[in-house]
């Protein structure tokens, strides 16, 4: 933007035909105003009838700004996908008035590769469609961070896709922190599978992906703004499910792992580090490390949350339903064979149907699970707090086959939750069969050195959590998985 003109004081002004969501003064992110009269520091801006305003107390923005200048979003789309087999690699998108990397009914077969997407004003990468179906996308080894909403999301009608080995990074982060120019900004994640019913997605792969720092952790954020890894409204299908596995995701503001009124989800070997942070929220709106929650008519049923390592937090795993009406449940999630510790709050919450209370949910099951060692409230179940496995087991009503006691890992930053040789969880999980037998090795590190190995590689049965122990001691670096 240039041929700025001084309107008084350190305020200045240029002819801008389109709106911009986005300004940026030599690289560093503008601060819209919702009013000209609240443009009154550096970085400050507004837009009004084809004007832009700028404050400037080092002068003309034409003299002041030359690296690169003051620019202004001017095109809605960075890089628009139509049409089959295409393949966009090793191209940077940003500064877009809405998505970096964007498909509307795309077509099938369409790799990103290699791409940084960054400070658009929605998402990075978004494919997005009604009632075409798109199938086999794959988006891979690129970096998504400082969009307004997303890092990478699909949404309508995509099956059979693959999202890995991506970093998705301090999306959500910036932009409009009152969500005041877009109510959408207030939902916010690094990566985001949302169908809306069209009940076409399926054999969606989500893996060994690094998803961190995403959210603002505004105090009045609640457990759906700043997610890591969140899948809305998608029924799925049990032959073809959606597989979240082998992620690193941490340091996310709302829920690490959200699964939102789904179905027949897969989330096994992931490790989850201090998500949840989010102030707001308490009893079952408190935000947890990984989620299954439903509402209204909708339903959350027969997911899978198996052998994940979470630390910290303000809850662990949380299962719960609230604002229900008629057809809302919650039955037959099985939660097996992860370690949950280090959580503020609750390291297991479970209410309004994530209990079994028989109205909204039924056949949930928790066994062969680490809480580590017993302590007061460590367990919520049907607004009940618990201090010991014992008295939560006679409220579950049967044995739980729990690994009482700490589970003895190696440290709790987040290069440091694999299995020690004294650990109890070492060969005492259930046997989850051979399509969720993959399990992390020490070494594994995020996102292009990830390595899993069989569970009957080592040791006499399965361990419990995320890694396998191998019986090898990492070299452990300053700068741990980076």
């Amino acid at each position: 933007v240039h041929g700025w003109a001084l309107v008084g004081g350190s305020l200045y002004v240029a002819s801008l035909s389109i709106q911009p969501q986005q300004v940026f003064v030599d690289g560093n992110f503008g601060d819209r105003k919702p009013s000209l009269g609240e443009v009154t520091s550096n970085l400050d801006w507004y837009w009004e009838a084809n004007q832009l305003y700028l404050y400037s107390s080092t002068g003309d923005p034409d003299i002041a700004f030359d690296n690169p200048g003051v620019e202004a979003g001017s095109r809605s789309l960075c890089s628009i996908l139509k049409g089959d087999h295409v393949v966009i690699t090793g191209i940077t998108a940003r500064h877009s008035n809405r998505n970096g990397f964007s498909g509307w009914n795309p077509g099938s077969n369409v790799t990103i590769r290699n791409c940084l997407a960054e400070w658009n004003w929605y998402k990075g990468i978004a494919m997005e469609g009604d009632d075409s179906l798109y199938e086999n996308t794959v988006i891979e080894d690129n970096v998504t961070r400082f969009n307004g909403i997303g890092g990478i999301g699909l949404s309508g009608p995509g099956k059979n896709s693959i999202i890995r080995r991506n970093k998705c990074l301090s999306n959500g982060k910036y932009q409009s922190a009152e969500y005041v120019y877009d109510g959408m900004q207030q939902w916010t994640f690094g990566i985001k599978l949302f169908e809306n019913e069209t009940n076409f997605q399926e054999g969606n792969e989500i893996y060994e992906n690094q998803v961190y720092d995403n959210g603002r952790g505004h105090p009045e954020d609640k457990q759906g703004r700043g997610t890591g890894i969140w899948i809305d409204t998608v029924p799925g299908k049990p032959a073809n499910p959606i597989v979240i596995r082998h992620n690193l995701v941490y340091s996310n503001k709302g829920n690490g792992i959200f699964i939102e009124i789904s179905s027949n989800t897969v989330v096994f070997g992931n490790l989850l580090h201090n998500n949840a942070s989010n102030e707001r929220g308490t009893g079952g709106a408190t935000p947890a490390n990984i989620v299954i929650d439903s509402r209204l008519d909708y339903q959350s049923d027969n997911n899978l949350v198996y052998s994940n390592t979470l630390y910290g937090g303000r809850a662990g795993i949380k299962l719960n339903t609230y604002g229900q009406s008629s057809g809302c449940s919650i039955n037959n999630n099985q939660v097996k064979n992860n370690i949950v510790i280090g959580a503020s709050e609750h390291r297991l919450l479970c209410d309004s149907g994530g209990d079994n209370d028989g109205v909204w949910g039924v056949g949930n099951v928790y066994e062969h699970n680490s809480f580590g060692e017993e302590s007061d409230d460590f367990i919520s179940w049907n607004a009940t707090r618990y201090n010991t496995y014992a008295d939560w087991e006679s409220a579950y009503g049967g044995p739980s086959h729990s690994i009482e006691g700490d589970p003895q890992l190696a440290g709790t930053s987040r290069n440091d939750l694999y299995l020690t040789a004294s650990s109890p969880c070492r060969d005492a999980g259930a046997d989850l069969g051979p399509v969720y037998d993959d399990a992390l090795l020490e070494l594994s590190g995020w996102v292009d050195s990830v390595e899993t190995s069989d569970q009957d590689w080592y040791g006499g049965g399965w361990d419990v959590g995320a890694y396998l122990y191998s019986g090898f001691n990492p070299i452990l670096f300053a700068d741990g998985f980076e």
